[in-house]
């Protein structure tokens, strides 16, 4: 089974390890974020993103312009919903 399953995860490194970036953890991020110090000077594979709406500006001195859109407290409501 281990043996599947690490075949499993080279072959799907190989198709699709090119969409997961790697992030080397910097001293810079552990200062800022003390959860990652087990993590200092590796690199880490992006797993997951947080994808965001984009919308046109609404200022017309940027109108070509596109931004990104979201709210993270409707993400916290969610959450505080699930649990109530």
């Amino acid at each position: 089974m281990r043996y599947y399953g690490q075949w499993m995860r080279d072959e799907a490194e190989k198709r699709i390890g090119h969409l997961y970036p790697k992030i080397k953890i910097t001293p810079e991020m552990v200062a800022a974020r003390p959860d990652l110090s087990p993590y200092a000077d590796r690199e880490l594979t992006v797993i997951a993103w947080l994808w965001a709406r984009t919308v046109k500006s609404p200022n017309p001195a940027f109108y070509m312009w596109m931004f990104r859109w979201h709210r993270p407290s409707c993400y916290q409501l969610k959450q505080a919903r699930r649990y109530t």
